[in-house]
């Protein structure tokens, strides 16, 4: 598989079909596992090409956002988006291919359209399920007049009309406690022409919701209330190197940095992660969601 990363809020992916439910549950399940709890600007990007991988064929989108009952949107904290392509060889090596043009304009087109949604986009519990929940619902613009009352219309309409799915599977996980409102949504529409038979994409991501919402849980915690909790570039390239276990003179080195600029990187790091030692640090990183127990308040 290889990824091509647009820019903080697009991704576009590649990827081989399935063919059965367990390798479909296997795959999304080891993505979910494999994301990084660090406050990153396309940390939701990350989360979007997880579960863009339901469908062979896809386009997804994640909100982290506070709601109100009912499922309106008080403010939208981050936002990710995905597109999932089968493989195609390219007709004419090193030419880029017009469907990956037509891709990049799509992701942009749908980012424009983020701005406008105020509403989920269907009726969600109140209080928010801690344990998620996930459903299919018709495809974005609905097929048929009958489908077009499924969908609220303040709902993510304007984010995938552009994309033409035929089905999407729809997700809503509280993350932390119901009451400060704070949930994490996925949407993950299939752009087959004909929509999936089976509930099984949904099932599949009711699953995965419980851990998608600790991911956001221990990787947004302090970004609530401090935006200075985000990681800065400089400091995500830092932590990369730490990773692969440079120290900080060989990353001052790389980066033609001083080791005293570079150390003040690493402390903010910890500061930023909640991390006490280095090995809490790199499991962030990592993905090891059960290190650290996150935190919260009503900030």
């Amino acid at each position: 598989m290889t990824v091509q990363a647009l820019n903080h809020s697009s991704v576009i992916a590649r990827a081989p079909s399935r063919e059965n439910g367990f390798e479909l549950a296997a795959t999304l399940i080891e993505a979910t596992c494999a994301l990084a709890t660090v406050p990153t600007r396309s940390w939701c990007d990350s989360v979007a090409v997880a579960v863009s991988r339901l469908f062979d064929h896809s386009v997804a989108g994640v909100l982290v956002c506070t709601l109100a009952p009912g499922g309106a949107l008080r403010r939208t904290h981050g936002v990710g988006l995905a597109l999932r392509c089968r493989i195609e060889p390219p007709a004419h090596p090193g030419v880029r291919p017009d469907s990956d043009r037509n891709n990049v304009q799509l992701i942009e087109q749908m980012r424009c359209g983020v701005s406008a949604v105020t509403h989920v986009g269907w009726s969600v519990p109140d209080p928010l399920p801690v344990r998620g929940e996930a459903r299919t619902l018709p495809g974005l613009p609905p097929s048929d007049a009958a489908n077009s009352g499924v969908w609220h219309p303040g709902g993510p309409h304007a984010m995938f009309m552009p994309a033409r799915t035929s089905a999407m599977v729809v997700g809503i996980v509280s993350v932390g406690p119901p009451s400060l409102g704070r949930a994490l949504v996925a949407y993950v529409g299939s752009r087959d022409p004909i929509a999936p038979a089976s509930d099984l994409p949904a099932r599949v991501l009711a699953v995965c919701l419980p851990l998608l919402a600790r991911k956001a849980a221990l990787a947004l915690e302090r970004t609530w209330s401090d935006k200075g909790s985000w990681l800065s570039d400089r400091e995500r390239v830092v932590l990369e190197r730490l990773i692969v276990g440079r120290s900080v003179p060989e990353i001052a080195a790389e980066l033609g940095r001083s080791p005293h600029t570079v150390h003040d990187n690493v402390k903010s790091l910890h500061r930023k992660l909640a991390a006490s030692t280095r090995g809490e640090l790199i499991a962030r990183a990592l993905g090891r969601a059960e290190v650290i127990a996150p935190t919260f308040n009503d900030a």
